[in-house]
């Protein structure tokens, strides 16, 4: 091969390679979560010491690092600080820490590698200790007063009406949409979906539909809104026999779509909607359902009103790709009738392909 197309070839992998690699860090790129930033005071832990704890709720459902605001005595290289990240009494993560801290308060970070899998809003534990054997002594420094609603602090094994100074840093992990998998989230997602009780006071959405879009090789479901006023949003559910529905995502209330891509032909799908606030939902919609066809047939809809009655719709499988296909097809039968009819001149008139389109005989 030719020195400069495989000089090329090779840089332009290369480049890919990078490109690929920088959207995938961005994708995943850290933020800061849950935090208390005050350093009114602190707090000394020795190895002698019981491990001093913070408790918080995450937003995000992967935690990569906690940093936190420390100083001490005597905390030289040999000196090893233990972080554990624990939901309960169950160890999620451990990371140690050899600092060269003075007494002046510092900014350290430790990070955690495999990176730690939580639930939003369910309730965790940074635990801080020295390890035996470290002669120096550390200092976490902590607000004088409640710093952070979400948590709690503990010094010495008893509650504190203070906070230590933390932050927890991650990101918002969500499963790739396959054809095996129902999609964490769709382009209308908002959130995880809440656990949640029915309650009277919330009233259902109505008029549910569900299309099938063969462009997007998608579900389009659509309602109308509930008429109670302070919901956060709605959860839709699915089923594929309309008896166990499965949540797929939720939607803010302002949005009344959503689009479900984890679709198979040839199967019949069926949506109800929840209108929610906090821990408490509606009762489910009525229920719309749609049979995804096979390419070049008809998509059927039924929708079920409130008293049971079911109306059924054909939906036109009709789209760009058929009508590419219609139309290459006639693209070939009109150049087979042009080559026919430029052969047929050249035999009957004696005249060459060239001299046709300029109807003139050859001498």
């Amino acid at each position: 091969m030719n020195k400069k197309i495989l000089s090329f070839v090779m840089s332009s992998i290369l480049g890919l390679s990078l490109f690929f690699t920088s959207q995938a860090a961005l994708a995943v790129s850290a933020s800061r979560d849950q935090y208390c930033t005050t350093t009114s005071s602190y707090d000394v832990i020795s190895g002698a010491s019981t491990p001093r704890t913070q408790t918080f709720k995450p937003k995000q459902n992967r935690l990569t690092q906690v940093n936190l605001i420390v100083g001490g005595t005597q905390m030289t290289g040999s000196s090893t600080i233990r972080m554990k990240i624990l939901q309960g009494s169950t160890v999620l993560g451990t990371t140690e820490g050899m600092p060269t801290l003075g007494e002046a308060p510092e900014y350290r970070v430790w990070e955690f590698s495999p990176t730690i899998t939580v639930t939003p809003d369910a309730t965790y534990t940074i635990q801080v200790d020295v390890l035996d054997g470290s002669a120096g002594m550390l200092y976490w420094y902590h607000s004088n007063s409640d710093c952070y609603a979400r948590g709690v602090a503990q010094s010495e094994m008893v509650d504190e009406v203070w906070d230590f100074n933390f932050e927890t840093w991650g990101y918002t992990y969500t499963a790739p949409v396959s054809s095996n998998n129902v999609p964490a989230s769709s382009t209308t997602t908002a959130t995880s979906v809440p656990k949640t009780t029915i309650s009277a006071d919330i009233k259902a959405p109505t008029e549910p539909k569900a299309t099938y879009d063969a462009t997007a090789k998608a579900v389009n479901v659509s309602w109308k809104a509930s008429t109670t006023a302070d919901i956060e949003g709605y959860i839709v559910s699915r089923s594929e026999d309309n008896k166990t529905f499965t949540d797929l995502g939720t939607v803010k209330k302002d949005v009344l779509t959503y689009q479900d891509k984890s679709i198979t032909q040839e199967k019949t799908y069926y949506y109800q909607i929840k209108a929610y606030k906090d821990t408490k939902s509606s009762a489910a919609s009525s229920t719309t359902s749609v049979a995804i066809p096979k390419p070049g047939e008809e998509a059927v809809t039924a929708n079920t009103d409130e008293s049971g009655k079911v109306e059924i719709k054909s939906v036109s499988f009709w789209n760009l790709e058929n009508s590419l296909l219609m139309s290459g097809g006639i693209l070939i039968v009109l150049l087979a009738i042009a080559l026919g009819v430029l052969i047929y001149l050249r035999k009957k008139k004696n005249l060459s392909f060239g001299k046709v389109l300029r109807f003139k005989k050859v001498k």
